[in-house]
């Protein structure tokens, strides 16, 4: 059965060993960012800033993490719900980034189902990560 998120639900991805809460995106920034990929296609540095700005955005929780005293790792949220400038330079260090990245650029055109993530481009499975049902 197709399951139908709104914006208050939260999609459960699996990369690795750490689980990211990600919110859906409206349509109003999914017309946004997609007009911004649009634009900045070519500029590697500004798509760059534009997936940074996406997963300040999208990512809600995590589990799974710990810093390298072994304690539990908390995401920090601002007033304004998205992650923190300090918590995503923390966020930016992870091994799997390039796979957050990947995961929120695919919100752009909707929630993906439940199970592995398909590379939109090839229709090939992308390894390490996994969608799974809340």
């Amino acid at each position: 059965m197709t399951v139908l998120y709104s914006l208050k639900d939260r999609i459960k991805v699996q990369i690795s060993d750490v689980t990211f809460h990600l919110a859906p995106l409206s349509v109003k920034q999914k017309r946004g960012l997609t007009n911004e990929m649009v634009a900045k296609a070519s500029d590697q540095g500004a798509m760059l800033d534009l997936f940074y700005d996406l997963v300040r955005t999208v990512l809600k929780k995590v589990e799974g993490l710990t810093n390298v005293q072994g304690e539990p790792w908390v995401l920090d949220i601002g007033e304004d719900g998205k992650v923190t400038e300090d918590c995503m330079e923390d966020i930016t260090n992870l091994p799997m980034l390039e796979k957050l990245y990947t995961v929120a650029g695919v919100l752009v055109s909707g929630v993906p189902e439940e199970g592995e993530l398909t590379n939109p481009r090839t229709g090939e499975k992308i390894e390490g990560i996994l969608i799974k049902k809340n």
